[in-house]
C-alpha cells in the first residue's frame, strides 16, 4: 500500500522505514505490534556519561493492521519530539525497544520533514 493507508495521519516528521521484528527465542515479543504501536526507539544518542538515551514515537503500519513476532513490515514511524530525530539519514538503521530490551529493527527507508 501506499500513501492511501494513511491518509489521515499528517505526513510532517515521519520517517518512512522496514520494520525487523525479533522473534521471542531472540528477546522479542511474545506477540504483535499493531498500528498506532507506541515504544522507544535507540538511534544512537548517548548521555554525557556514555549511557543510551531513548526516543519515543508512534509506529503506523503500511500494509497491514498487525505485525508478528518474526516478521517484517513497512511502517511510517512519528517522533513524538521530531527535533531530537534531526540526524536521523535515509539508510539508518536503529532499535525498537520496550525497556532496555531490544524488540526490533527499523531501516530508514525515506523522510518526511516538518514542514
Amino acid at each position: 500500500m501506499g500513501a492511501e493507508a494513511v491518509t489521515g495521519l499528517p505526513l510532517a516528521a515521519f520517517i518512512e522505514a522496514d520494520i525487523d521484528l525479533l522473534p521471542p527465542e531472540q528477546g522479542g515479543r511474545q506477540s504483535g505490534i499493531w498500528t498506532g504501536y507506541r515504544c522507544n526507539f535507540w538511534i544512537g544518542h548517548v548521555d554525557v556519561k556514555g549511557e543510551r538515551t531513548y526516543n519515543d514515537a508512534t509506529v503506523y503500519l503500511l500494509e497491514a493492521d498487525a505485525l508478528p513476532p518474526g516478521a517484517t513490515g513497512r511502517a511510517r514511524i512519528q517522533p513524538h519530539h521530531p527535533d531530537e530525530w534531526s540526524d536521523v539519514v535515509v539508510g539508518a538503521t536503529f532499535e525498537l525497544c520496550e525497556g532496555l530490551r531490544v524488540i526490533g529493527y527499523a531501516h530508514v527507508a525515506s523522510l518526511f520533514p516538518a514542514p
